[in-house]
């Protein structure tokens, strides 16, 4: 997903995450290796698309078991 369309999904749900936050997190979970980066240019700007890893897929269903209601 492209960085621009994360935001404005997270802002769909309710969530306000400004740009200067949100490139800074997906930086530091691309550096935990949950999140893969790619970059493509298009009609000469540069994008950057991420990806959630395997890595990033346990991680995620982890947090989600220790959030569940018991």
């Amino acid at each position: 997903m492209y960085g621009w369309t994360l935001r404005k999904t997270l802002q769909a749900w309710g969530y306000q995450i400004d740009m200067g936050s949100l490139y800074p997190l997906l930086s530091a979970l691309e550096q935990d290796r949950l999140l893969h980066s790619s970059t493509t240019v298009t009609e000469g700007r540069k994008q950057k698309y991420y990806q959630i890893t395997e890595q990033g897929r346990s991680c995620y269903t982890g947090l989600c078991r220790k959030a569940a209601p018991p």
